[in-house]
Protein backbone atom coordinates (compact mmCIF):
# COMPACT_ATOMS: atom_id res chain seq x y z
CA UNK A 1 0.00 0.00 0.00
CA UNK A 2 1.02 3.50 -0.13
CA UNK A 3 2.36 3.96 3.78
CA UNK A 4 4.35 0.90 2.65
CA UNK A 5 5.71 2.17 -0.53
CA UNK A 6 6.24 5.64 1.53
CA UNK A 7 8.58 3.76 3.98
CA UNK A 8 10.73 2.60 1.34
CA UNK A 9 11.47 5.57 0.10
CA UNK A 10 12.52 6.93 3.29
CA UNK A 11 9.61 9.50 3.81
CA UNK A 12 8.47 7.89 7.29
CA UNK A 13 6.77 10.92 8.63
CA UNK A 14 3.96 10.80 5.56
CA UNK A 15 4.05 6.98 6.15
CA UNK A 16 3.60 7.06 9.55
CA UNK A 17 0.53 9.70 9.32
CA UNK A 18 -0.95 7.26 6.31
CA UNK A 19 -0.94 4.30 8.75
CA UNK A 20 -2.36 6.48 11.53
CA UNK A 21 -5.32 7.68 9.12
CA UNK A 22 -5.68 3.83 8.43
CA UNK A 23 -6.15 3.17 12.22
CA UNK A 24 -8.78 5.71 12.24
CA UNK A 25 -10.74 3.97 10.05
CA UNK A 26 -10.33 0.67 10.95
CA UNK A 27 -10.25 1.38 14.52
CA UNK A 28 -6.92 0.55 17.16
CA UNK A 29 -7.40 -3.43 16.53
CA UNK A 30 -5.92 -3.36 13.28
CA UNK A 31 -2.64 -4.90 13.93
CA UNK A 32 -0.68 -4.62 10.68
CA UNK A 33 -1.47 -0.64 10.81
CA UNK A 34 0.71 -0.96 14.04
CA UNK A 35 3.00 -3.05 12.68
CA UNK A 36 3.59 -0.49 9.86
CA UNK A 37 3.87 2.35 12.40
CA UNK A 38 5.98 0.17 14.33
CA UNK A 39 8.67 -0.16 11.40
CA UNK A 40 8.61 3.25 10.64
CA UNK A 41 9.57 4.69 13.80
CA UNK A 42 12.55 2.23 13.85
CA UNK A 43 13.57 3.21 10.97
CA UNK A 44 13.69 6.67 11.69
CA UNK A 45 15.42 5.71 15.38
CA UNK A 46 12.90 6.42 17.31
CA UNK A 47 13.00 3.35 19.54
CA UNK A 48 10.35 3.33 22.55
CA UNK A 49 7.96 4.50 19.88
CA UNK A 50 8.30 1.33 17.82
CA UNK A 51 8.46 -1.33 20.85
CA UNK A 52 4.74 0.56 21.73
CA UNK A 53 3.83 0.23 18.34
CA UNK A 54 5.22 -3.13 18.14
CA UNK A 55 3.36 -4.54 21.10
CA UNK A 56 0.12 -3.24 19.83
CA UNK A 57 0.49 -5.37 17.06
CA UNK A 58 1.35 -8.32 18.95
CA UNK A 59 -1.26 -7.81 21.31
CA UNK A 60 -3.79 -7.15 19.14
CA UNK A 61 -1.78 -10.74 16.99
CA UNK A 62 -0.09 -12.77 19.35
CA UNK A 63 0.88 -15.03 16.92
CA UNK A 64 2.27 -12.37 14.74
CA UNK A 65 5.75 -13.68 14.63
CA UNK A 66 7.37 -11.08 12.20
CA UNK A 67 6.21 -8.23 15.16
CA UNK A 68 7.54 -10.18 17.72
CA UNK A 69 10.86 -10.40 15.97
CA UNK A 70 11.27 -6.97 15.55
CA UNK A 71 9.97 -6.30 18.79
CA UNK A 72 12.74 -8.03 20.41
CA UNK A 73 15.33 -6.12 18.31
CA UNK A 74 13.44 -2.80 19.15
CA UNK A 75 13.67 -3.56 22.66
CA UNK A 76 17.43 -3.94 22.73
CA UNK A 77 17.76 -0.79 20.82
CA UNK A 78 15.12 1.06 24.09
CA UNK A 79 17.96 -1.03 26.47
CA UNK A 80 14.38 -2.71 27.58
CA UNK A 81 16.65 -6.29 27.52
CA UNK A 82 13.46 -8.21 29.73
CA UNK A 83 10.36 -7.01 26.88
CA UNK A 84 13.36 -8.54 24.85
CA UNK A 85 13.31 -11.26 26.70
CA UNK A 86 9.20 -12.12 26.82
CA UNK A 87 8.98 -11.14 22.76
CA UNK A 88 11.65 -14.05 22.18
CA UNK A 89 10.17 -16.56 24.19
CA UNK A 90 6.64 -15.78 22.44
CA UNK A 91 8.89 -16.27 18.59
CA UNK A 92 9.87 -19.28 20.22
CA UNK A 93 6.19 -20.45 21.25
CA UNK A 94 5.60 -19.93 17.68
CA UNK A 95 7.99 -21.11 15.49
CA UNK A 96 10.53 -23.66 18.04
CA UNK A 97 12.95 -24.48 15.09
CA UNK A 98 14.22 -20.68 15.61
CA UNK A 99 18.04 -21.26 16.17
CA UNK A 100 18.96 -17.72 16.53
CA UNK A 101 16.27 -17.28 18.86
CA UNK A 102 17.61 -19.79 20.81
CA UNK A 103 20.63 -18.62 20.56
CA UNK A 104 19.94 -14.87 21.68
CA UNK A 105 17.52 -16.05 24.08
CA UNK A 106 20.22 -18.11 25.84
CA UNK A 107 22.86 -15.17 25.78
CA UNK A 108 20.27 -12.73 27.46
CA UNK A 109 19.98 -15.54 30.42
CA UNK A 110 23.72 -15.60 30.13
CA UNK A 111 24.00 -12.12 31.01
CA UNK A 112 21.26 -12.43 33.68
CA UNK A 113 23.28 -14.78 36.02
CA UNK A 114 21.50 -17.94 34.24
CA UNK A 115 24.16 -19.55 32.62
CA UNK A 116 22.95 -22.96 33.37
CA UNK A 117 19.36 -22.35 32.05
CA UNK A 118 21.24 -20.22 29.09
CA UNK A 119 23.62 -23.38 28.47
CA UNK A 120 20.31 -25.32 27.78
CA UNK A 121 19.06 -22.74 25.21
CA UNK A 122 22.62 -23.01 23.20
CA UNK A 123 22.16 -26.48 23.44
CA UNK A 124 18.79 -26.32 21.44
CA UNK A 125 20.43 -23.59 18.99
CA UNK A 126 23.26 -25.91 18.11
CA UNK A 127 20.82 -28.53 17.64
CA UNK A 128 19.19 -26.47 15.08
CA UNK A 129 22.08 -25.06 13.80
CA UNK A 130 25.22 -26.83 13.87
CA UNK A 131 27.02 -25.51 11.24
CA UNK A 132 26.46 -21.75 12.88
CA UNK A 133 29.95 -20.68 14.11
CA UNK A 134 28.79 -17.63 16.21
CA UNK A 135 26.14 -19.78 18.17
CA UNK A 136 29.25 -22.55 18.64
CA UNK A 137 30.90 -19.58 20.18
CA UNK A 138 28.54 -18.09 22.44
CA UNK A 139 27.75 -21.68 23.84
CA UNK A 140 31.38 -21.47 24.34
CA UNK A 141 31.37 -18.26 26.19
CA UNK A 142 28.20 -19.62 28.65
CA UNK A 143 30.78 -23.07 29.21
CA UNK A 144 33.74 -20.22 30.50
CA UNK A 145 31.21 -18.83 32.48
CA UNK A 146 29.91 -22.52 34.20
CA UNK A 147 34.06 -22.95 34.60
CA UNK A 148 33.74 -25.86 31.89
CA UNK A 149 37.09 -24.96 30.17
CA UNK A 150 38.09 -27.97 28.37
CA UNK A 151 34.13 -28.24 26.41
CA UNK A 152 34.57 -24.50 26.02
CA UNK A 153 38.08 -24.99 24.19
CA UNK A 154 36.69 -28.00 22.19
CA UNK A 155 33.55 -25.44 20.94
CA UNK A 156 35.75 -22.66 19.85
CA UNK A 157 38.06 -24.88 18.23
CA UNK A 158 34.68 -25.95 16.47
CA UNK A 159 33.54 -22.97 15.41
CA UNK A 160 36.91 -22.10 14.12
CA UNK A 161 36.69 -25.64 12.13
CA UNK A 162 33.73 -24.13 10.30
CA UNK A 163 35.04 -20.74 9.98
CA UNK A 164 38.78 -20.41 10.41
CA UNK A 165 39.04 -16.43 9.89
CA UNK A 166 36.58 -16.04 12.31
CA UNK A 167 38.30 -13.70 15.12
CA UNK A 168 36.30 -14.02 17.92
CA UNK A 169 36.66 -17.10 18.15
CA UNK A 170 40.57 -16.96 17.67
CA UNK A 171 40.24 -13.86 20.08
CA UNK A 172 38.53 -16.22 22.72
CA UNK A 173 40.41 -19.41 21.97
CA UNK A 174 43.86 -17.16 22.60
CA UNK A 175 42.27 -15.74 25.85
CA UNK A 176 41.06 -19.54 26.95
CA UNK A 177 44.44 -21.29 26.24
CA UNK A 178 46.59 -18.50 28.32
CA UNK A 179 44.87 -18.47 31.41
CA UNK A 180 44.79 -22.15 31.45
CA UNK A 181 48.93 -21.80 30.95
CA UNK A 182 49.45 -22.89 27.03
CA UNK A 183 50.57 -18.95 26.39
CA UNK A 184 52.52 -19.58 23.39
CA UNK A 185 49.32 -21.41 21.46
CA UNK A 186 47.23 -18.52 23.21
CA UNK A 187 49.93 -15.93 21.63
CA UNK A 188 49.45 -17.69 17.73
CA UNK A 189 45.24 -17.23 18.01
CA UNK A 190 45.34 -13.35 19.62
CA UNK A 191 47.85 -12.73 16.60
CA UNK A 192 45.62 -14.37 14.22
CA UNK A 193 42.98 -12.62 15.57
CA UNK A 194 44.74 -9.29 14.69
CA UNK A 195 45.49 -10.35 11.61
CA UNK A 196 41.94 -11.11 10.06
CA UNK A 197 40.56 -7.76 12.14
CA UNK A 198 43.28 -5.47 13.24
CA UNK A 199 41.60 -3.13 15.17
CA UNK A 200 40.08 -6.18 17.09
CA UNK A 201 40.75 -4.58 20.62
CA UNK A 202 39.52 -8.11 22.59
CA UNK A 203 43.28 -9.59 20.91
CA UNK A 204 44.89 -6.36 21.73
CA UNK A 205 44.09 -6.43 25.83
Amino acid sequence: NLAKTLGWAGKYDEAARLAQQTLALLGDGDSESHFLLGSFAAQAGRWEEAVEEYRAATTIDPGYLEAHLNLADAAIKAARPELRKEHLRAVLAIQPDDAQAWNVLGLLLDQQGESATALEHLDRAVQLAPADPRIRLNRALVLIHLARADEAQAELEEALRLDPAYAKAHSNLGLLLDKSGRSAEGVEHLRRALEIEPGYAEARA
